[in-house]
């Protein structure tokens, strides 16, 4: 059972999954709690009752992933709602290709393939949740970002609820 402890600033109300038994290795196990949490408790409460911007950071070093639901004024301003939690598989993936001596470049592009990937997979979750997050909360023309380790390293900037996917 995962905690979620309250670690919000006084603009943004954000959440930190803790599990004590175990941390996920299975980035579709950490993916799901986050939405599942966004669903519950961030979406249609505070900051998140209109939104227009849905990101997921990948902190491919320390195996965090964050997810936000905001919009692209608030976040230009620093608010974002949201919730992370650590996910040793993600955190696995950078050490094992630093440990088989993969560098530089080579190294940057694998980590955001792999980054590319697991939002990929947090996307296709989102749209298929579609319905019960317009249920909870007004959707503008929703943007998805995937943002790898550092802080305005957007690797993906894209349409959410797209058709095609």
């Amino acid at each position: 059972m995962i905690k979620w402890n309250d670690i919000s600033d006084k603009h943004s109300r954000f959440f930190e999954g803790n599990d004590e038994n175990h941390t996920s290795n299975n980035y579709t196990e950490a993916l799901e709690a986050l939405l599942g949490f966004l669903k519950s408790d961030i979406l249609g409460k505070g900051n998140s009752q209109y939104v227009d911007l849905f990101f997921l950071k990948i902190n491919t070093d320390s195996g965090r992933l964050i997810a936000c639901a905001t919009t692209k004024e608030k976040y230009s301003a620093g608010v974002a709602d949201g919730c992370c939690i650590r996910c040793q598989a993600v955190q696995n993936y950078w050490y094992n290709l630093d440990d088989s001596g993969v560098a530089d470049d080579v190294f940057e592009i694998k980590i955001t393939e792999h980054s590319k990937e697991i939002g990929a997979h947090f996307k296709k979750m989102l749209n298929e949740n579609v319905d019960e997050i317009f249920a909870k909360c007004s959707v503008g023309d929703a943007t998805y970002w995937i943002i790898g380790i550092e802080p305005n390293d957007i690797i993906v900037d894209e349409k959410l609820f797209d058709e095609n996917d």
